[in-house]
């Protein structure tokens, strides 16, 4: 299968990095999703709203 050069494809599954958890302990918010992001663009996460760029913007 080829790449879209104009596309890149994301995942999100509600993770939040910055929270103090555990190392086995879950830390999923929402199911994992894919996502197509774009050139110079930005997609939002229809779940957690996080943000994912593609480009300069």
């Amino acid at each position: 299968m080829t790449d879209n050069k104009n596309f890149i494809t994301v995942s999100c599954d509600g993770t939040n990095t910055n929270e103090n958890i555990k190392k086995n302990e879950q830390n999923s918010k929402h199911p994992l999703i894919y996502l197509k992001v774009p050139y110079n663009s930005k997609v939002y996460c229809p779940y957690c709203g996080r943000e994912f760029f593609n480009g300069n913007i």
